[in-house]
Parts: structure tokens; C-alpha cells; sequence
């Protein structure tokens, strides 16, 4: 497999946020600091196993190769009208969890307005109108959500983002054996802990997408980096804070 160029500065494999996602074993993760090409280059391939396929996720309008966090790397720019990454495959399909799982990335705004926009999505993967997970900006000015919808039983943790204009870090943990569903912002828990009240119906949709809702709606306005996934494992707070911490 060819490796595609990931910007200047330390390389995908010498950054400390790469290295410290990467030693937490995410089952895929976008670094989403390619310079050129159409997929999103899955950078824990190898972790799966040598010479792993890896789950490379299709890009649709991205600018590719914008400013970073800080850490050397690049990101990826979303317009706010049509932009997406889809990641969806079956072999990520045949290892995905909707409930046991963390989600972590980093994100920018694009400006003030964007933390006003009801609904833009950050991630969305909508099975139907029962089953679904997402990140989005809420309908409250500067609010984020993390929400899990199961057998139609809806729960989401809502926080004050505080609006800024710099980069952040979100993390996302669902247990359904925990029955424990909590969001993160900057290492620190927020909008408290909720309940896990059903088991998701169904796997992977088709249509998911980082940066839009399914189907490609509700396009984030602003930068994406470090996207990680991790299907079966619920990192602690103290893990998803030296993440963040590691820039």
C-alpha cells in the first residue's frame, strides 16, 4: 500500500497526538492530514494486523492540507454546504459498535456564525429514524451534542462550548453494558452521564459520514483533524485527557 504524503513537519508516524491515539489501539482512525488524493488514509491499519487493508474513507469537496492543531500536521476544511467524508465499508461495518464505543477528534470553526447554525453535524451515521449516533452543534447558540438514539430511545449530553474560534477536543464514550453515555470536551467530562436505555438496531449505515448528517446534509463549517474510532472500548477520562494534552 502506498503511503500518501501528511504534510509538512513531523510525519504522520513522529507526531505526539498520532503517537498517542495510536497507543490506545483506535480500531480506525483519520488523521485527516493528507495533502493530496481522495481518501481519507486510515493511519491504524497495522494495528489490525500486518498489511491490513486499510479503511480508507472516500472524500467528497474537502480542502485537504489546511493548518493543523499544532502538532506538525494538517486538516481537513468543510465548507458548510456540501463537503463530506464517508467512511463507511464492510469491513468497518463487520467491526463496528453503536454500543460499546469511543469516538474522539479535534475541531475548528470556521467563524462566530457556525457556533449559531442549528444542527451541523460533525459525525452522523443514521440507520433509520429509530437508530442513530451523532456530534453535532446544537440548537442552543454554542452548544455541542453527543447523542445516541437505540430502539427510539434518545440520549444526548449538551454542553456549553463557550464559541470559540480554536481548535478543541471532543470525545465520545457509549456503554450499554456500563448503561453510561458521556461526552468531553478539552479532557474534562461535560453535560453530565446518561443512561443507555436499549440496544442500537443495526450496524454501520451506509451513510455515514464525518462533517455531514446521512446523506451528506448539515455540513460542518470548519476544520476536522484526528479522527478515532474505537469499537468495543471505552477510554477513561484520564486517557482521553492525555490525548488532548498531547499536541
Amino acid at each position: 500500500m502506498s503511503i500518501p504524503l501528511v504534510g509538512a513537519g513531523p510525519s504522520a508516524r513522529g507526531s505526539k497526538q498520532v503517537k498517542a491515539i495510536l497507543s490506545l489501539g483506535p480500531t480506525v482512525y483519520w488523521p485527516f492530514s493528507d495533502l493530496t488524493g481522495a481518501v481519507a488514509w486510515d493511519r491504524a491499519a497495522n494495528l489490525r494486523a500486518p498489511d491490513a487493508a486499510s479503511l480508507d474513507a472516500a472524500i467528497t469537496g474537502c480542502t485537504l492540507g489546511q493548518p493543523g492543531i499544532g502538532d506538525g500536521l494538517t486538516s481537513y476544511r468543510f465548507d458548510g454546504v456540501a463537503d463530506k467524508v464517508a467512511i463507511h465499508s464492510a469491513a468497518l461495518a463487520s467491526t463496528w459498535s453503536s454500543d460499546e464505543f469511543t469516538i474522539m477528534l479535534w475541531l475548528r470553526a470556521f467563524n462566530a456564525a457556525t457556533w449559531t447554525t442549528d444542527f451541523l453535524r460533525l459525525f452522523g451515521d443514521f440507520v433509520d429514524s429509530d437508530n442513530a449516533v451523532e456530534i453535532l452543534r446544537n440548537n442552543v447558540n454554542g452548544e455541542l451534542r453527543v447523542a445516541r438514539e437505540g430502539k427510539n430511545q434518545f440520549r444526548g449530553a449538551n454542553w456549553d462550548t463557550g464559541s470559540p474560534l480554536t481548535w478543541i477536543h471532543v470525545a465520545f464514550t457509549v456503554s450499554k453494558v456500563a448503561n453510561e453515555h458521556k461526552g468531553y470536551q478539552g479532557g474534562v467530562q461535560q453535560g453530565g452521564t446518561q443512561t443507555v436505555p436499549q440496544n442500537f438496531v443495526g450496524g454501520l449505515s451506509a451513510s455515514a459520514n464525518i462533517g455531514a448528517a446521512g446523506g451528506g446534509a448539515s455540513v460542518w463549517n470548519g476544520w476536522v483533524a484526528h479522527f478515532a474510532y474505537w469499537s468495543g472500548t471505552i477510554l477513561t477520562q484520564s486517557q482521553i485527557a492525555t490525548v488532548e494534552s498531547s499536541r
